[in-house]
């Protein structure tokens, strides 16, 4: 049975709708491929870090239902994968296709981490939060090595709110400056840069509601590392 506290926060519940859900778990079968982005965000981090020494502590923030379980073997080295989402619809069906792996329920927004990692990725997840800057304070100071975060970005700051039919609630989309999250994350050490997102050529894709975004993939490196 589902708990009224769960109800309030799990983001499945809330936003999203069971065609969604039904989709989620269909790209978690052997037959479907890996997703893009879950390739791209692989491919980056070995070209960055790989070789490296012992095991390598990964977080993933907005985990969904496990996506990024599928390519943490073809990654080279040993990976000690967190993930984190605010879905206890997600996690749980994350538990069960991937056990042997660990899944927390975290608030980025409100909370860090509960430990330190090498690298922390964020996937569709900064937009849909109030106080994104906080969240990604959160992120990067447990992060000592690389964060990879996909999200729209544009030469505008830009906030609005989709509704999906059958959901319960709409969620806010989003749209960061290059500029606003590139300072952030120089304040903090680390520096930026923006490369095409894989799955979307970064062209401006029409979500619905009068709401256009462009995806880029932010490669925020800890400086110095």
């Amino acid at each position: 049975m589902t708990s009224a506290k769960q109800e309030n926060l799990d983001w499945h519940l809330n936003f999203q709708d069971e065609d969604y859900l039904r989709l989620s778990i269909r790209r978690l079968e052997d037959d479907s491929p890996p997703l893009d982005w879950c390739m791209q965000f692989a491919d980056t981090i070995r070209k960055r870090l790989f070789p490296w020494e012992g095991h390598l502590s990964l977080h993933d923030l907005g985990c969904n239902v496990g996506h990024f379980c599928r390519v943490l073997n073809g990654l080279g080295g040993d990976v000690e994968y967190l993930g984190y989402d605010i879905s206890e619809t997600y996690l749980a069906i994350a538990r069960t296709k991937y056990p042997a792996n660990k899944f927390n329920s975290l608030n980025v927004e409100k909370n860090k981490p509960s430990s330190l990692a090498d690298v922390s990725i964020a996937p569709a997840t900064l937009e849909h939060i109030d106080d994104w800057s906080s969240a990604l304070h959160h992120v990067l100071s447990t992060t000592s090595r690389l964060v990879l975060l996909r999200s729209f970005f544009g030469s505008e700051a830009q906030c609005d709110h989709y509704k999906k039919s059958g959901a319960n609630q709409s969620y806010m989309i989003r749209q960061f400056t290059f500029q606003e999250l590139a300072e952030l994350a120089a304040g903090l050490g680390f520096s930026t840069q923006f490369i095409r997102d894989r799955a979307t050529d970064s062209v401006p894709q029409f979500l619905g509601c009068g709401i256009t975004r462009t995806q880029y993939v932010a490669v925020i490196a800890k400086d110095g590392s």
